[in-house]
């Protein structure tokens, strides 16, 4: 009807006059919607005359089919026809359901019937009844259009953050029933993408908010953002007096990923006379990611310089990009072009994603920390909700875990939560979400003994067990671990399953501080590390050879060599510290 009156220029024709392009565009789409009306008839029209099968849609409708063409194209009805005794081929018609066992609407059984003898799916055919073709396509066994599905779905994911959610939990579902699929494999890496690179619109998708634990896991990735280009005049005063230059901000919506407004580029002279890159981000926040730099000539882009740096905190990390000597090669009227990519580290990622979600979710009212994001993590993927419990819950779970129940609530609090919160499935999304969010907080480890003190047991091994923990050494890694294993409801158990993750030798250990001292009397894996790092350090080049002690983890392992003999690749400085007479001597004294 809306087609005739567009066509006839009834009501229609003012609105057109005024949005041409609309107008042109919503024509267009009609046009097509009708040709695929008229295609699906043609396509039923074929077998209604000669039907002797029925696909029954949810609401009763009954699309005519013919047993030969179904057997013909699928193994599924092939099998159900072989057996003449099936409920099926005894009432001849069959209740057509997708995965998550809703019965399938009659517009997708009408297309897939219409695919089944040729016809072809207009691009404006909903996203919803593409992926319900693609989920009947896979339940029935109809190979080939399940593969020709894929594609316009793939495309449906990229443009629409609501198809990527819907997608993403059916892709899901279906890699879990069949982990051998390559078509729902790329399905679920394209919706997982698509939800990715939705941003902040995802806030305004209520399939988002619905989305659980392991589908947000899933949806984790890199996110790249393009720097818009800058001119420098190298003749300006501000360059030649060594002072920043600021680019625009990129015209992304990145509030919720790099803070206020965005990021840019800065260049600025270098004392050699090179030119030097900076990116940051305009809104201060700390964000851990890559920048890819370049200079380009302002009329031969093709002459250009490029530099890459790796992954530090936004802002930090300014590359030299052009050599003083070089930069002739690049300059036109004493100006020149840069600009850069940035990557987002995919734990910065996750962690971004993680907490839209919680906010989309109304699980928190604003953004968490790494560390409490991290927390909040576990506690989902265990289903423990220890800060909301009461103390008769708290004591009624570490019952049931074998655990004590004396002390005050925030003890058993910390009792449970190191308990529970290692209960995370080996292998599973959020398994692999956890230690991704343990390297954003060891990235951004600064020493501080607040931010470890709150940390779980299973947390804090895998910070401390991360090829990427800054530190200042690992004196005060030591030091802020002693803390932790000090508090209230904390188990020897527990604290002989984190203190081999330290590397004691590192650590001058001739004057023994009380806290120590009286981790060593309670738990004798301490004690035995504290002397084997002394046995070590007392023979100078030993450490060539040094094989260290195996202890039992948070993670179960009991043959996992922990190399406590050898520094941390961003602790500078550390090394075996020798003990000998003299300072025993001057210990004592």
């Amino acid at each position: 009807a809306e087609l005739i009156a567009l066509l006839r220029g009834t009501q229609l024709r003012s609105t057109a006059a005024a949005n041409r392009a609309a107008y042109d565009d919503r024509l267009r789409q009609l046009e097509e919607r009708l040709q695929s009306l008229k295609d699906q008839a043609g396509a039923l029209a074929a077998v209604a005359f000669d039907a002797d099968f029925a696909l029954v849609a949810g609401d009763g409708t009954k699309v005519p089919a013919r047993k030969q063409d179904l057997c013909a194209q699928s193994r599924f009805f092939k099998r159900m026809m072989e057996h003449d005794d099936s409920a099926e081929a005894r009432a001849g018609e069959v209740i057509a359901k997708t995965g998550d066992g809703v019965g399938a609407s009659a517009a997708a059984l009408r297309h897939l019937m219409a695919l089944l003898y040729g016809q072809q799916l207009q691009t404006s055919t909903e996203s919803a009844v593409l992926l319900e073709i693609c989920e009947l396509a896979t339940l029935w066994e109809f190979d080939s259009i399940l593969e020709s599905m894929s594609t316009m779905l793939v495309a449906s994911a990229k443009a629409s953050a609501k198809t990527a959610c819907e997608m993403l939990v059916a892709a899901l579902r279906h890699t879990e029933a069949d982990a051998h699929s390559e078509v729902w494999k790329r399905l679920r890496e394209a919706s997982a993408q698509g939800v990715a690179e939705a941003g902040r619109k995802l806030l305004d998708v209520s399939a988002f908010a619905d989305l659980d634990l392991s589908a947000i896991c899933e949806a984790m990735t890199h996110v790249k953002v393009r720097l818009p280009s800058l001119e420098v005049d190298t003749n300006s005063e501000r360059w030649t007096a060594h002072q920043a230059i600021d680019g625009s901000p990129t015209d992304q919506d990145l509030s919720w990923l790099l803070g206020a407004t965005g990021a840019k580029v800065k260049a600025r002279l270098g004392w050699n006379g090179s030119v030097m890159l900076t990116g940051e981000n305009t809104g201060g926040r700390a964000v851990l990611a890559k920048v890819s730099s370049w200079v380009k000539h302002p009329q031969r882009p093709t002459n250009e310089r490029r530099a890459s740096g790796s992954y530090r905190v936004l802002g930090s990390d300014t590359q030299g990009v052009v050599l003083g000597r070089n930069l002739p090669d690049v300059l036109s009227d004493g100006k020149f072009l840069c600009g850069g990519d940035l990557e987002v580290s995919k734990y910065q990622r996750q962690y971004e994603l993680f907490n839209l979600w919680l906010l989309a979710s109304k699980r928190v009212a604003s953004p968490l920390s790494p560390v409490d994001s991290l927390l909040c993590l576990r506690g989902c993927a265990t289903g423990c909700d220890v800060d909301g419990a009461s103390v008769a819950e708290l004591q009624a779970m570490l019952e049931q875990r074998g655990l004590s129940t004396s002390g005050a609530k925030t003890s058993l609090q910390l009792r449970l939560r190191d308990a529970a919160y290692a209960e995370v499935p080996e292998g599973s999304a959020a398994a692999k979400a956890t230690k991704a969010f343990a390297k954003l907080v060891a990235r951004h480890y600064k020493g501080s003994a607040v931010k470890v003190k709150d940390l779980d047991a299973a947390s804090l091994a895998e910070v401390l067990n991360c090829d990427e923990l800054h530190a200042l050494n690992e004196k005060t890694i030591l030091d802020n671990t002693i803390s932790w294993a000090q508090l209230a409801g904390r188990t020897d158990e527990i604290i002989a399953k984190v203190m081999p993750l330290v590397r004691w030798p590192l650590v001058p250990l001739v004057q023994l501080k009380p806290p120590l001292k009286a981790l060593m009397k309670r738990c004798p894996v301490v004690k035995e590390l504290v002397e084997e790092a002394i046995g070590l350090q007392m023979k100078p080049g030993s450490e060539f050879s040094f094989t260290p002690k195996r202890h039992r983890l948070m993670d179960g392992s009991e043959d996992t060599v922990v190399p406590r003999h050898k520094k941390r690749k961003h602790c500078h400085g550390d090394k075996v510290q020798l003990l000998d007479a003299s300072a025993l001597v001057a210990a004592m004294l």
